[in-house]
């Protein structure tokens, strides 16, 4: 039985969408950095995810995402900076043809109130204030 991966490319090869993917392994740092600058979109096709990190790394890159909605991550289309679409095949597949069809600037626009976003929501100041709230509340039962 061959691995996700190794079943992954076979299809893109069955397709000759070669020039469109690239299986970079772990990266980090600049490497990291470089891949996200070079990105116009985010996907995490995930079944199941606890918080995806790497959602939030790309909105902070100005990067928009697109994910299931087995994630966390389903407000994303409110504040305008990304997609959620139910777990399968085709929901991923009708949302990636519709972003290929969408102009870049929008696309630009999505990443830029991403970036905001995540400044905005996962600042320190924020994260300092709930768990003050955590703790309050865990002191009062």
């Amino acid at each position: 039985m061959k691995g996700k991966r190794e079943a992954t490319e076979t299809k893109i090869q069955h397709y000759g969408l070669e020039r469109w993917f690239e299986f970079a392994g772990e990266v980090a740092g600049d490497a990291k950095d470089a891949l996200y600058r070079r990105a116009s979109l985010f996907v995490l096709p995930s079944f199941t995810e606890n918080f995806g990190v790497v959602v939030a790394e790309a909105l902070s890159h100005a990067v928009p995402a697109l994910t299931t909605d087995a994630t966390p991550w389903t407000h994303l289309p409110e504040v305008g900076c990304g997609w959620s679409v139910p777990v399968g095949a085709a929901p991923l597949a009708d949302t990636l043809k519709q972003i290929t069809e969408m102009d870049s600037d929008r696309l630009n626009q999505m990443g830029r109130v991403g970036r905001n976003y995540v400044e905005q929501a996962f600042a320190w100041p924020q994260i300092a204030t709930q768990m003050i709230t955590l703790y309050d509340e865990a002191g009062n039962k």
